[in-house]
């Protein structure tokens, strides 16, 4: 290999870690995939495994990683890449023996330590209740957060609300279409990914609008805490926006529907009022969670969303969070949510009394579902 070629190769291997730094994933990819052209480094793969994963290329990410292991058999780096992906494609046993593998390569690495620690709380939760209700892993609320909450219903000039369903409770769920990170509330919901990088889709406009302290406070909670697992939440401050609080609820990516993607999704946005409720809020508006890159069906997404809205208000009738907002801002979304609060009440305002039978039972029903599953 000539001179020119190696420095060629190690330009990309820079740029592909500039790349990754910026969070510009398929630049990475980009990067690396030129690299390993001109030369197979088990690093590189590595690191092109890292962007795979990241960017929600998982199959391609558990092939590098592999392939990282083959050339490198003692190397912890490539074990833990492989039990990364492993866990995001819900292959939790498996994921576990590698990332087992990986802590005995290297017993004094945290970031090991705290994945595999993690995803041995998942598979062996502890019950911190006897409630039916989906369970967030008990985190101390982290001090600076702590502080009063506002409690006002504003919505933000460019927001339109365009359904509403009032509770006997007198708690409100609302559909509108307008720009989430500018909505008024006490906290909105983020579309999170299991690492709670701040990328594409509504966590990268809430980066632009928040300000990169958020991004800080997500690093500063994996770093505590590890990786949050499908189905349950972080949360750090608003930054600069409106909202006190961004919740960052980590929803499912879509398989087809054979990899429990419909209970995940259940829990990433009940354990995200959940959360709210946790932190007083008294308004929290939500996007549709793993409808957008993670390719979740939008009626699907609905319906479950509507499910779990439902169940929280019959479940914490005195809660503090007394406003829901379902907030969206393209038109197939808003017009998929308006579609299923139409098919649910037949209108557009609704109150529970004016429920039908079979409305409440489908609520009854889902309650009776997550029994069976604890």
């Amino acid at each position: 290999m000539s001179t020119i070629e190696q420095k060629e190769i190690i330009d990309f291997k820079k740029k592909g870690k500039e790349a990754l730094e910026s969070k510009k994933f398929d630049e990475a990819i980009e990067y690396y995939t030129k690299a390993l052209e001109s030369e197979e480094d088990p690093i590189v793969y590595s690191n092109r495994a890292l962007a795979f994963n990241l960017s929600n290329k998982l199959e391609e990410a558990l092939r590098d990683a592999e392939k990282a292991i083959s050339m490198k058999p003692t190397w912890s780096e490539g074990y833990y890449r492989k039990g990364e992906a492993l866990k995001r494609l819900n292959k939790l046993e498996e994921a576990k023996e590698v990332l087992e593998k990986a802590h005995e390569l290297d017993p004094e690495n945290e970031m090991i330590k705290k994945s595999l620690d993690s995803l041995r709380s998942t598979l062996n939760p502890k019950k911190t209740s006897q409630s039916d209700d989906p369970v967030i892993v008990e985190r101390e609320l982290p001090a600076w957060r702590h502080g009063k909450v506002s409690s006002r219903f504003e919505r933000s000039s460019n927001t339109e609300a365009k359904c509403e369903y009032v509770a006997n409770s007198g708690q409100r769920l609302e559909i509108c279409m307008g720009d989430l990170t500018n909505e008024k509330v006490d906290a909105i919901v983020n579309a999170a990914n299991n690492h709670l990088m701040l990328g594409g889709g509504v966590a990268g406009a809430i980066e632009r609008a928040g300000g990169p302290i958020i991004q800080k406070e997500c690093d500063l909670w994996t770093e505590k805490y590890g990786q949050v697992e499908n189905g349950q939440c972080a949360f750090t401050s608003g930054g600069n926006m409106h909202c006190k609080y961004v919740i960052h609820a980590v929803g499912p990516i879509w398989h087809d529907g054979h990899r429990n993607e419909d209970k995940e999704l259940l829990y990433a946005v009940y354990n995200s009022f959940i959360m709210g409720h946790r932190l007083k809020c008294t308004s929290l508006s939500v996007p549709a969670i793993s409808s957008g890159i993670f390719g979740f069906p939008k009626d699907r997404c609905a319906k479950i969303m509507f499910h779990a809205a439902l169940q929280f208000f019959k479940n914490y009738p005195d809660s503090t969070l007394r406003l829901i907002r379902f907030t969206n801002f393209d038109t197939p979304t808003v017009n998929t949510f308006v579609k299923e609060f139409k098919s649910r009440f037949g209108t557009t305002k609704a109150k529970e009394s004016e429920i039908k039978s079979d409305e409440k039972m489908e609520v009854e029903e889902l309650k009776e579902e997550k029994k069976e599953e604890k």
